[in-house]
């Protein structure tokens, strides 16, 4: 994976990737996460050890959708 990754981790266990999103307060998208999460899996899809992948969220929401703040045009 490229740069830094303030909202998502990831690893590997017993050839299953990992992906974790972690933005509280609920997980919402913004354009930084979007980047995260299009990176992390750009960079599965090359690696032959991973033959699977969970998606999963940290807190008790996975996502409540995007962050409208970052979406609306000024």
């Amino acid at each position: 994976m490229k740069g830094r990754m303030d909202y998502v981790s990831f690893k590997v266990e017993n050839h299953i990737g990992l992906v974790t999103i972690n933005k509280p307060p609920v997980n919402s998208f913004n354009r930084q996460l979007y980047q995260e999460v299009k990176e992390t899996f750009q960079s599965i899809g090359k690696m032959d050890d991973v033959w699977a992948v969970i998606l999963r969220a940290e807190g008790k929401n996975f996502s409540t959708g995007n962050d409208f703040n970052d979406f609306l045009l000024l």
